[in-house]
């Protein structure tokens, strides 16, 4: 984990200095020393821009979504809920839309499960940059392993007969142990393939500044 080493040394400040801060022409100081704090919290998680452009409003987010939610989990070997994790996702989506941050799987998410797995839904792989899933173990919802994971790739959708509107559907391909590059299918995944928590809990999974499809 990376960390901001600060000096602890004492400076009395100037009489000026104590008049600007009264009042409040600096401010900003005041925002700076708070994400300090935060930084030693663990909050680094959160944040990828330089100082002091940082936007704090990705600290609201955090604290209107209360991140990191906890993981409710189902089935054996256990496996992260995928309507929990795609509403935590679609909701943080729409927060960073206006806003200059990132957010790492585990600053969004906790759990104490030793071993766990995190559903690859259709909407993790839209929502999630295709690099940051590249080469991870690939697995059934039963543990079983199936290969790496390659790439995002897409279908047009119709509505149905009484919807004139198509839309894009969301899955991936993998390379299983011979090699050979599988495409899974058109349905919607929910869980039926996971990825393990401890190879994806420090990546990133959302940004601002990545593209994020429709």
């Amino acid at each position: 984990m990376s960390s901001i080493v600060c000096s602890t040394e004492l400076v009395k400040p100037s009489a000026p200095l104590f008049r600007l801060l009264r009042i409040g022409k600096i401010k900003w100081l005041s925002g700076i020393l708070g994400f300090i704090s935060l930084y030693g919290m663990g909050m680094e998680k959160v944040y990828s821009m330089p100082w002091p452009e940082q936007d704090l409003r990705c600290i609201e987010v955090s604290k209107k979504q209360k991140l990191p939610v906890k993981l409710k989990t189902r089935g054996k070997p256990k496996r992260a809920r995928w309507e929990q994790v795609d509403r935590v996702l679609t909701d943080i989506g729409e927060d960073i839309k206006q806003v200059s941050c990132q957010f790492s799987f585990d600053s969004m998410f906790k759990t104490k499960e030793k071993e766990l797995y995190i559903p690859l839904t259709n909407n993790v792989i839209r929502m999630v940059k295709d690099e940051v899933l590249r080469g991870l173990s690939v697995f059934y919802q039963s543990g079983e392993a199936v290969g790496k994971y390659v790439s995002r790739v897409t279908y047009e959708r119709s509505g149905g007969l009484y919807v004139k509107d198509s839309y894009t559907l969301y899955s991936f391909r993998f390379r299983n142990a011979d090699g050979q590059v599988i495409v899974v299918g058109h349905d919607l995944l929910l869980d039926t393939f996971v990825i393990r928590w401890s190879d994806i809990h420090n990546r990133i999974a959302l940004s601002s500044q990545g593209e994020v499809l429709n």
